[in-house]
């Protein structure tokens, strides 16, 4: 009787390998959006691997969004640095891969926000963020009647509150959450007005008051505040935080 054939081992060239070069080598080097990292045959003589190995590797890096290839003359392999939208973009359809509502993302909100406002509060640019702050709610009364434009100019208040903090974690975090939550409300407001004016108007007042405690140091104060600001809020949005956010930003 004859043995069972074998599968072939794969060679020491493994595509994830050759991946992982390519992907350390476009995060070291902060190859900007664009940059060519060579033609195909080019870069597997460079790495010294086989045609067909550096071409499934390239197929992993385009299924992450890191590259692309251009054909044609002076084509090749064409960078896409990561990107803060395109975390968002990632957290949004693990968010819908695992049924998250709309008030789940809302909660989060409430558990990170407070602290990041009392953080501002705290801290010594205190005074050029509650300017900056004031810019932003200055843009969001300036389309008070347009809701599509007033949530994207809501959506920027809420992540400048992170990013003014200076951490750059924090702020991608920020982010995602924000691209999610501005995408539901246009979702949401194509049927119905998610934000009626009297609303838009309290929620840039509630913005107001929480920038004069940031502005005056008032840290305790500035995170309660805004903690009851974002808890009201929550509740006047009812049963739309049942709302799955795959229903939502399938329709965005």
């Amino acid at each position: 009787m004859m043995g069972a054939v074998m599968a072939p081992e794969r060679t020491p060239e493994k595509a994830d390998r050759i991946a992982d070069w390519l992907r350390d080598r476009i995060l070291t080097e902060k190859l900007a959006e664009g940059a060519s990292l060579g033609r195909v045959a080019d870069l597997a003589r460079e790495y010294g691997v086989s045609m067909s190995s550096l071409r499934e590797a390239l197929r992993m890096l385009e299924a992450e969004g890191l590259v692309s290839m251009r054909r044609g003359p002076g084509g090749g392999v064409q960078v896409h640095p990561p990107t803060e939208q395109g975390a968002a973009r990632n957290m949004a359809l693990l968010l819908q891969f695992r049924d998250v509502t709309l008030g789940d993302v809302q909660e989060a909100r409430i558990l990170f926000e407070p602290l990041a406002a009392r953080m501002l509060a705290d801290g010594r640019g205190r005074r050029a963020a509650a300017a900056e702050l004031r810019r932003l709610i200055d843009d969001q009364r300036a389309a008070l009647d347009d809701i599509a434009a007033f949530g994207k100019a809501n959506a920027e208040f809420h992540r400048q509150l992170y990013v003014l903090v200076g951490n750059q974690t924090v702020a991608i975090m920020a982010d995602m959450l924000a691209e999610i939550v501005e995408r539901a409300i246009a979702a949401l407001g194509e049927t119905r007005e998610l934000l009626p004016r009297a609303a838009r108007s309290r929620s840039l007042r509630g913005q107001e008051r929480l920038v004069e405690l940031i502005e005056l140091g008032a840290a305790a104060d500035a995170e309660t505040h805004w903690r009851r600001h974002l808890q009201s809020a929550m509740r006047n949005h009812g049963a739309e935080l049942n709302r799955r956010v795959v229903e939502l930003l399938d329709h965005a």
